[in-house]
């Protein structure tokens, strides 16, 4: 199993990148992206991947969730703000949590006192992918319902252009996803673009966003 991490603002956060990093050494199965992409590269990443994990503490659209839904990779994601739009029980697997007060080290939220954000329970989300990875029928069913659900919307009147554009182009481009002609490639072992449970390039996509 090879799990893909996306890092975002880790140039305001040393520490927690060196944290992250000593972590991953120590688990081979673990790639860090530390870097922007291009949206080829985000498209190979997230089509390849088995699951898209992101446990938000607040989000606005939630794009990269809508896209994953869009080519069938499933999402497991907080059950929180913005998201909630287009993500149900039905098309993802939302994971519960608690809004607590906002806080990080590098004092972001300083001038923000009454700030709060969404902390997800992990156990939880660890128990969304053990589901995933045993239920072949349900995750089959979580991914047919997430593209259903996506172009229920994408056709919608009230869906805005922008995204309905940015979403098209994933459809025309998705042929084009060939992780081992991807620049990423080099973040897989080739061992691993055959993974026989799963059946296809990567068991995960994770962002994390310090901060956020």
């Amino acid at each position: 199993a090879i799990h893909v991490v996306q890092l975002f603002n880790t140039k305001a956060r040393p520490l927690a990148r060196e944290r992250i990093a000593a972590w991953a050494e120590s688990n081979p199965n673990i790639r860090i992206v530390d870097q922007s992409l291009t949206r080829q590269e985000m498209l190979t990443l997230i089509s390849s991947s088995d699951v898209l994990l992101s446990l938000h503490r607040s989000e606005g659209l939630g794009l990269h969730l809508l896209e994953a839904m869009a080519v069938g990779t499933p999402v497991v994601t907080s059950n929180y703000s913005g998201n909630l739009d287009f993500c149900t029980r039905d098309n993802c697997m939302l994971v519960e949590g608690e809004v607590i007060p906002a806080h990080d080290a590098s004092g972001q939220y300083l001038n923000l006192p009454d700030a709060s954000w969404f902390e997800a329970n992990i156990g939880q989300a660890a128990d969304a992918l053990r589901q995933l990875y045993q239920d072949d029928a349900f995750r089959a069913k979580i991914a047919k319902e997430a593209t259903n659900a996506y172009r229920k919307l994408r056709d919608s009147e009230d869906f805005s252009g922008f995204v309905d554009n940015r979403l098209k182009n994933w459809e025309s481009a998705r042929a084009l996803a060939d992780l081992s002609h991807s620049p990423i490639s080099s973040l897989v072992s080739p061992e691993s673009l055959t993974i026989p449970k799963f059946g296809v390039n990567l068991v995960g996509y994770l962002e994390a966003e310090f901060g956020m």
